[in-house]
């Protein structure tokens, strides 16, 4: 509310918000793709794997939530600022996530295995440095704005 609005005649997504897009996704895609790569390698198996991969696409996607919150805010002014949508979300991905590891017929109808508390830190490691990488795309990707549009 303290910006005033875009132009009428501006385009809904400008350039710089859409490489940004891409860049973030094909990050995602690739950091996936390579996950699941490595954990086929593991004695667990394709069902370990599985499990993983999907685990680690929520808690990337919450980072890449947590990132994009404001592109031109820390993360902790984003989080400090009031909104109660933010912590459902968060909270019922987590929530869901938990479900569908944690109930065996939901897992067995995923055809997902049980997580190792091993995973657990891979998992958290990959939120970490997502958030981080994110945050660092969202700052070059402002950085290239204000030289341009200077």
């Amino acid at each position: 509310m303290r910006r005033p609005p875009r132009p009428a005649n501006a385009s809904l997504f400008e350039r710089a918000q859409l490489l940004r897009s891409l860049a973030q996704g094909l990050l995602v895609v690739v950091v996936l793709l390579g996950l699941f790569a490595f954990a086929l390698h593991d004695a667990e198996g394709v069902a370990h794997a599985r499990t993983l991969t999907f685990a680690a696409l929520i808690v990337v996607s919450l980072a890449l939530i947590l990132a994009n919150r404001s592109w031109s805010r820390s993360i902790r002014e984003g989080l400090s600022s009031p909104n109660v949508a933010l912590w459902w979300v968060l909270g019922g991905a987590l929530m869901v996530l938990a479900l569908a590891l944690g109930i065996p017929i939901v897992r067995e109808a995923f055809r997902f295995s049980s997580l190792h508390v091993g995973d657990l830190p891979t998992l958290a490691l990959l939120a970490v440095l997502g958030l981080l990488v994110f945050r660092w795309i969202n700052f070059l990707g402002n950085e290239r704005t204000r030289v341009t549009s200077s």
